[in-house]
């Protein structure tokens, strides 16, 4: 039976999950039956990892008094509150330091142009939010023997896992899109980034890494939370920082050719200024001896 060829002997014993029963069997009662097995439990290490069906997925499990209680994943995803706090506190917080950043001065008077800053921000924000979806999706499929994470060789991931894994990743896209933006239509390695501002960034994703890595096994706002690096497998840390350096090129290249798709063709233009209105408020007339006032 297919469903019970272990992952590697490594990972709690559990098997990757099928989306269909194996050749021959229309539920889990039918391949009992032709199997001649009269506790489907015993194809487990833990009797609360399995679910009527033939899908196997790794459930949400704790003990109450002195019986283990296992239910499906939450319909819908979310991040726990103290990790949003957190996300706010450490990334916002280290943003500060950004004022003390090594810019390269504009040669003409800066202006505000909304709509092209709007369109810049979208493109980096899609980008950051459709490679979270992207890992998320693979994460919650993580069990499926066809699915990305098997063809890369990760064990199946517990959801409190999938909950720090997400935390993350928004705490390393979150500088990791500021270090692009920075540098307008040029890549993020072309200006150096100030000292204070570096030392902000490296303080603060230690800290989310060792968070995100070491989380003790628990329960926030009734979701499970578990750190990446506990449990048998304790790589997941290292790819989540591959994952998102790669998207941080990505991301830096769709900037490059948005931005400079604007200025080549001009799209979204500054409105031009007022000059007589300007001169008359600061009580300036035309010279025709001096081109300073001229318009």
């Amino acid at each position: 039976m297919e469903e019970t060829a272990l992952y590697g002997q490594t990972y709690m014993n559990l098997p990757r999950k099928n989306h269909y029963c194996p050749t021959g069997y229309t539920n889990i009662t039918d391949v009992k039956t032709k199997l001649n097995i009269t506790d489907i439990t015993t194809l487990f290490s833990d009797p609360g990892q399995f679910r009527a069906g033939c899908n196997i997925i790794l459930p949400i499990c704790e003990v109450v008094g002195t019986q283990t209680e296992c239910k499906e994943w939450p319909a819908f995803f979310q991040l726990p509150v103290l990790m949003l706090m957190l996300i706010t506190l450490l990334n916002d917080g280290a943003l500060i330091s950004i004022g003390y950043d090594a810019v390269v001065p504009s040669t003409i008077p800066e202006q505000w142009n909304l709509t092209r800053l709007f369109v810049v921000a979208i493109v980096l924000a899609g980008v950051a939010c459709g490679s979270s979806l992207l890992l998320l999706f693979c994460a919650l499929d993580s069990n499926n023997p066809n699915g990305v994470f098997a063809g890369l060789g990760i064990p199946p991931m517990e959801y409190g896992k999938i909950i720090c894994m997400i935390y993350l990743k928004v705490s390393l896209s979150d500088f990791l899109t500021l270090f692009s933006c920075r540098t307008q239509e040029a890549p993020f390695f072309s200006h150096t980034p100030g000292k204070p501002l570096m030392v902000a960034v490296v303080v603060s994703l230690t800290i989310s890494t060792f968070l995100a890595s070491y989380w003790p096994e628990g329960n926030l706002d009734g979701l499970p939370v578990m750190g990446l690096a506990r449990g048998t497998y304790t790589l997941m840390p290292l790819w989540i920082w591959i994952y998102c350096l790669i998207w941080w090129f990505i991301q830096d290249i769709f900037k490059i050719v948005t931005i400079r798709t604007i200025l080549k063709y001009d799209l979204f233009p500054f409105q031009k200024p007022d000059m007589h209105l300007w001169k008359e408020k600061a009580g300036l007339q035309d010279n025709p001896n001096d081109p300073h006032y001229k318009v």
